[in-house]
């Protein structure tokens, strides 16, 4: 997985390249949300309880309860449903399985 370190944080490329596009996304009548750079989640203490302090939370689909968030030590995206965390290759893969939910 290719990507930016800054700050000893692992940005994934893809990620990068949708911030290029978006810098913040609202969809699905204000339900599903890319945040901004300015509103993503690095403090712990504003995380939902089932995502681990390694990552940083990048969106939210309140609907479906889920997290969207990489982890600041490798760069892994991560989907954090209510019970279960699921690993995907990049951004662009949650914006598919998005594409078929809604």
């Amino acid at each position: 997985m290719n990507g930016k370190k800054n700050n000893n944080i692992h940005i994934p490329s893809s990620y990068i390249d949708w911030l290029l596009f978006s810098n913040g996304s609202i969809l699905c009548d204000s339900s599903l949300k890319f945040y901004s750079l300015n509103d993503i989640v690095i403090d712990n203490d504003q995380k939902p309880y089932n995502v681990p302090d390694e990552y940083i939370i990048i969106g939210s689909f309140i609907d479906i309860e889920e997290w969207y968030g990489f982890s600041r030590e490798t760069g892994q995206i991560v989907i954090f449903g209510e019970y279960e965390e699921t690993e995907v290759e990049g951004f662009e893969e949650i914006l598919e399985i998005l594409t078929k939910v809604m």
